[in-house]
Order: C-alpha cells, then sequence, then structure tokens
C-alpha cells in the first residue's frame, strides 16, 4: 500500500516530472525517489496514472475530432501549398481506408523457407513523384 507522498510521486513520474523536481516537491531525497520506482506497487500506481492521462487525452481529441477534420479537409480543398493539401488529403484518405502496408512478405512455396519481401514504400514514393508532374488537386 502506498502512502499519500509516494501516491504524489508517481503521478508526477506518470507526467514526466524530472526525479530531481519529485524528490522536492515530496519532501525526500533523489534516492527516495528511485527506491520507489523500483516497487511493484509503486509502478502500478505509475501505469495507472499513465492510462488516467491517456483517456483523458483521447476523450479530450474525440470530443473535438470533427472540428479537426473540418480544418484538414479546408486544408486539403483550399490550402495554397500543393504539398500541404496532398499531404492532408493523403491522411484524409488513409483514416478512411486505413494505412498501406510498407512491406509485404511473399511466400513461393508452402514447404520452402524462401520468402521475399517487397518494399511498398518505393511504390509509395514513385507514386509521389509522378503525382509532381500532374496536377491532380486544383
Amino acid at each position: 500500500m502506498l502512502t499519500e507522498e509516494q501516491r504524489y510521486a508517481a503521478e508526477l513520474v506518470a507526467k514526466g516530472e524530472k526525479i530531481v523536481d519529485i524528490a522536492k516537491l515530496c519532501k525526500v531525497s533523489r534516492q527516495t525517489v528511485y527506491d520507489w520506482k523500483e516497487k511493484k506497487d509503486f509502478k502500478a500506481e505509475v501505469d495507472r496514472f499513465v492510462n488516467d492521462i491517456k483517456s483523458k487525452s483521447e476523450k479530450n481529441i474525440a470530443m473535438s475530432l470533427e472540428t479537426y477534420i473540418k480544418e484538414l479537409e479546408k486544408i486539403a480543398l483550399t490550402g495554397k501549398s500543393e504539398k500541404n493539401k496532398l499531404d492532408a488529403l493523403q491522411y484524409l484518405v488513409n483514416r478512411v481506408l486505413g494505412n498501406t502496408t510498407t512491406k509485404t512478405e511473399i511466400t513461393t512455396d508452402n514447404n520452402k523457407e524462401d520468402k521475399k519481401e517487397f518494399d511498398l514504400s518505393v511504390l509509395d514514393q514513385a507514386i509521389k513523384e509522378d503525382s509532381k508532374d500532374e496536377t491532380y488537386l486544383s
């Protein structure tokens, strides 16, 4: 069971505070904070705080998601920079259709261990370079 000091220190660790600052705020030595960080209960409390922070952040982002998408659409359709427009459109398409994988494993025979990898990023780069030559966006 953790003390209030340890819980507070765990919260500060989860927020990314420096050990020296945590020690000052909890009125303990740095070594004490390092010792706490090794304890199973303390690690579990840090993990709980990290998960709480992630959860709150995800909720905040989700609440503003519609605004973010509208801004991306505005950049994609009315932006002055062709690169920014292309990047915004590509992001929106990837969000709907999913990101393409960068590598695909090809097995030529089930009994053989002969496997080949094809790097799709080469194809992706070629498409991007080709799109510079042709204007798809107004």
